[in-house]
């Protein structure tokens, strides 16, 4: 396993094991939830110990005085809505303290950079021209690795997701490597997103070649395909382009998405972290398009559409609960 996704996977055990010491400290859990943690403990060595180290920092806020009353958290800087969740002082500081100590994995994504010959923070975008006339489009929180040839044209998507538009030549085929696929542009426009280890490819325009060691596929455009090492290659599907494309335009769209899947795709644009602390509500269905610059506006719409809450830290920090 490499540094970028040992990285990516720390970060990922530490703001789950961030959700159940939230979850549990507020209750005894539910037998389908225990279930559910249960399952995630057992799904990695490392996940007991990661629950196991957040849940102490957490457990020193004990030692905290506590307030008779109720602590107001106002939402900050130039947002002038009030939130009006109340919460007791260790709550809310075992809440910050905790997930401030497990933000130090994901705050630190750079390191990835190291090998890259273009990048982009979060909430950040970038066009660049490459010396063969091609161009990428990269979003928010990506990182590419250019290589030039007589005989090739290489560029592995290190993390994060980019657009390519490819300049002709048949004589050196150009390939995007992410992971352990390989896509080869046949005259094409077309977007390889890389998420952990799984990787998607979208084809806008003309046809690609997707390849791993196991299969070999041409997609058409309009077709779509996922991949990861241990499911293998999803079957081909179609894809809404308008969808796939949107943040090229400043927007992102959800049809029908749960919950949970719109609050991880907020997270890449937003400089902090939004966590579901209700688990139950990762299933509730959001439809609408919003701008990706303002991810914290897109919280307030939630808020009103499927009647939730929010408990806001600081602009960086929001908790979303009935």
């Amino acid at each position: 396993m490499t540094m970028a996704n040992e990285l990516e996977e720390q970060t990922a055990s530490a703001d789950e094991a961030a959700r159940w010491v939230v979850r549990m400290d507020a209750g005894p859990l539910p037998a389908e939830e225990q279930r559910e943690f249960e399952s995630w403990k057992a799904s990695s060595p490392s996940h007991e110990r990661v629950f196991q180290e957040v849940a102490a920092l957490w457990s020193t806020c004990d030692r905290l005085p506590e307030h008779s009353g109720p602590q107001t958290v106002p939402a900050p800087g130039r947002w002038t809505r009030q939130a009006t969740t109340y919460v007791p002082t260790r709550w809310a500081v075992g809440v910050a303290a905790a997930l401030c100590a497990c933000s130090v994995l994901w705050m630190t994504g750079g390191l990835p950079l190291l090998d890259a010959d273009y990048s982009t923070p979060t909430a950040e975008q970038r066009r660049v021209t490459l010396s063969d006339g091609s161009f990428v489009h990269l979003n928010t929180n990506s990182a590419i690795a250019v290589a030039m040839t007589p005989a090739r044209r290489e560029v592995r998507l290190l993390k994060g997701e980019a657009m390519f538009a490819v300049s002709p030549d048949s004589a050196r085929p150009f390939h995007v490597v992410a992971g352990d696929l390989v896509s080869t542009a046949l005259g094409t426009e077309f977007i390889v997103r890389r998420r952990e280890d799984q990787v998607t490819v979208t084809v806008l325009d003309h046809r690609v070649r997707v390849t791993t060691t196991q299969r070999d596929l041409l997609l058409e455009p309009g077709q779509q395909v996922a991949y990861a090492p241990r499911q293998g290659m999803s079957a081909v599907r179609h894809a809404d382009l308008r969808a796939a494309a949107a943040w090229q335009r400043g927007k992102i769209i959800f049809e029908g998405q749960p919950l949970g899947e719109v609050i991880d795709e907020l997270n890449r644009y937003h400089r902090g972290q939004i966590f579901l602390v209700d688990s139950h509500l990762r299933a509730l269905r959001v439809n609408g398009v919003f701008q990706i610059d303002n991810p914290v506006q897109v919280v307030d719409a939630l808020e009103q559409s499927l009647h939730i809450r929010s408990t806001r830290f600081s602009r960086y920090l929001i908790l979303l609960h009935r």
